[in-house]
């Protein structure tokens, strides 16, 4: 017996409501059972046209919340809504800071290594990577360490992390403008009970740095993140980010870098100067 087409439609909600994130893969097809072999090929859901494959109406967005597209774009990256062909693509941000349709290479899952296959840079309009829809794949871009990060719009988007604008390519040139997407810091952990050391920037994977970020607000424990990226700011230096400051560094909530240092040890800060506390387990030096 055939078995009907079933045909997916796009719906787009009319108002704006707040987003929600549950998952960052493309939802599983259900489980259909099995039929005797018929000896046809399964049909893929993809026709070949000149370009490669294109859409034939069977795959929607994967919604992963409602926002629509926003102003002047063809779609939502947060969401995954809009007009990309959803079968072979999804909505991503380029190297150039645009937001588009992008070819989907793979279905990496947030904090996994990923793949870019294509930075959007040069002529090249769209970024092309191994994460799945949701998210892009980000990270230091003079080594191998890049990982899948969950696109966000706010820290509402985030669950326990902040939502903050990391490097989408390299600039070109020094001069260069860097072009940044909005994604989901890794998970932070606290000190509380373990956490790596941000006064040396160990106790993380090879090539990445221990910085402190903002306290829990609930208990005033520490936290610290393990970040691919180090930088250069020292004291008072203006930051959006502990990323911005140098290693044993970071970024408070005044938005300046400060030298982290152990309440309890004296000798953390130079010249004997007594370190202030930051949060229960760590402090900074003035």
């Amino acid at each position: 017996m055939k078995r009907p087409l079933l045909i997916c439609f796009l719906a787009l909600p009319f108002l704006t409501v707040g987003c929600v994130r549950a998952s960052f893969s493309a939802p599983d097809e259900p489980d259909s059972g099995t039929e005797p072999d018929s000896g046809a090929e399964p049909d893929s859901g993809l026709t070949s046209g000149p370009d490669g494959p294109d859409d034939v109406g069977v795959c929607s967005a994967p919604e992963l919340c409602s926002l629509l597209p926003l102003n002047g774009t063809v779609c939502n990256p947060v969401c995954q809504t809009g007009a990309c062909k959803w079968c072979s693509q999804k909505c991503s941000i380029a190297g150039d800071g645009t937001v588009g349709c992008s070819e989907q290479s793979g279905n990496g899952k947030v904090g996994k290594s990923c793949t870019i296959t294509n930075l959007g840079s040069l002529g090249i309009p769209r970024q092309s990577d191994t994460c799945g829809p949701g998210a892009i794949c980000l990270g230091d871009f003079g080594s191998e360490n890049t990982q899948c990060f969950s696109l966000c719009a706010s820290d509402a988007d985030c669950q326990g992390v902040a939502c903050t604008p990391r490097p989408v390519a390299p600039p070109l040139t020094q001069d260069s403008p860097v072009y940044t997407a909005k994604v989901c810091d890794p998970p932070y952990t606290s000190c509380a009970t373990t956490c790596c050391n941000p006064i040396s920037g160990s106790g993380c994977l090879v090539g990445q740095t221990c910085y402190l970020v903002l306290n829990d607000s609930q208990t005033n424990d520490n936290r610290t993140i393990c970040e691919d990226v180090t930088g250069i700011g020292n004291k008072q230096t203006f930051c959006n980010n502990s990323r911005e400051c140098a290693v044993g560094w970071f970024c408070t909530d005044s938005g300046v870098c400060r030298q982290a240092c152990d309440p309890k040890a004296p000798s953390s800060c130079l010249n004997g100067v007594q370190c202030n506390p930051y949060g229960n387990q760590f402090g900074y030096c003035p």
